[in-house]
Order: structure tokens, then C-alpha cells, then sequence
């Protein structure tokens, strides 16, 4: 998935939310549709879809669902094909650091907002890597003498982190049936 690419859902999603933090939002999206996905077949992610946008937006841009159930779509076949498609939602490496690091947080952020509302399956392998989402999720400190170099390579660990989490969590719905956790 390139999302610089003027064609690819995730570059269209953005164009449509608009403004000087759209690809940081897109992403927050990208988390949204990935915990759905990844969240299995034991729910009606459409349905959940739709409910946490209304949630999150008073009006939704014109065409934003569409878009968010053909990514949904795009999302589920990825990790469908063992997860070696699959890649977050992210600004591309070229973006600046902060925009890329604000993404990553708005991305788990989406995410564990979505997984809550799947009530998927989650074991305590699936416990941890929450927990990691959330940490994430809640920002990410840079060391004051870290240099650009070592913030790009800790960064690129952590989306490699994120990317594996959602594959193992996804791994762990399939193996559950997607149903949902008991109370």
C-alpha cells in the first residue's frame, strides 16, 4: 500500500478529510478499519463501521464511508494473505518525523477504540500487545540528545511492532472464530 498514491484508498481518504492533519487522521481511520478487520468474522464490522463514525463525526465528509468499507475490504484481503501485504496506515517515510510519530499514535488510537467496540476475542498474548497499542497510543517520547537517524530507526521498529501486533491479533480472532469475549 503506497499512500502517496493519488489513486490508493488511503491517499483519497485523506484528500477527503482535508486540512493540515489529514494524513495523521487518515491514519487514525487506517486503525479504526484494521482492529475491524483484524477483529474477525464473529461481528458485523459494517455495522460497527458505520456506528463509530457517527460517533466521531457530526457530519462525515461525503463519500467517507464508501471509502473506509472499500479499505475495510482492502484490509481484510491483506491479512487474509498471511499479513505480507498488510502494512499500517501511515504517512510515507519522506513525511516529517513529528507527522509520522503523530500518526502512528492516532493509528493505535483508532485502533483500540475499534477493538473495544468489536468485544473480539482476546487472550493474554492479545492482552500484551494492547497494552503495547496503548502505550503507542499515548505518545511516544524522543530522548533529547537522540539524533534524526535514531528517531527514523526507532520509529520504523515500532510501525514493525504495530504491524505485528495486528497480525497477531488477527491470528488470534481466526483462531477463536471472531467471537466475541466473554463477559
Amino acid at each position: 500500500m503506497n499512500p502517496a498514491d493519488p489513486t490508493s484508498v488511503p491517499f483519497r481518504i485523506a484528500a477527503l478529510l482535508d486540512g493540515p492533519d489529514a494524513a495523521v487522521r487518515a491514519a487514525g481511520l487506517h486503525g479504526v478499519v484494521s482492529a475491524l478487520a483484524a477483529a474477525g468474522s464473529g461481528m458485523d464490522a459494517d455495522a460497527l463501521l458505520q456506528q463509530w463514525l457517527e460517533e466521531e463525526f457530526a457530519a462525515p465528509p461525503p463519500g467517507l464511508l464508501a471509502l473506509l468499507h472499500e479499505q475495510l475490504a482492502q484490509t481484510r484481503s491483506e491479512l487474509d494473505d498471511e499479513g505480507i501485504a498488510f502494512q499500517p496506515g501511515l504517512p510515507d517515510d519522506d513525511a516529517p518525523l513529528a507527522e509520522q510519530a503523530e500518526a502512528l499514535r492516532a493509528y493505535c488510537q483508532g485502533f483500540l477504540e475499534a477493538w473495544g467496540l468489536s468485544a473480539a476475542h482476546t487472550d493474554a498474548e492479545a492482552h500484551e500487545v494492547l497494552r503495547g497499542f496503548a502505550l503507542l497510543a499515548a505518545g511516544v517520547d524522543t530522548p533529547a540528545d537522540a539524533d534524526a537517524e535514531q528517531e527514523r530507526a526507532a520509529l520504523a521498529e515500532l510501525i514493525e511492532f504495530l504491524r505485528v501486533g495486528v497480525l497477531l491479533l488477527y491470528a488470534g480472532a481466526a483462531g477463536s472464530g471472531g467471537a466475541p469475549a466473554s463477559a
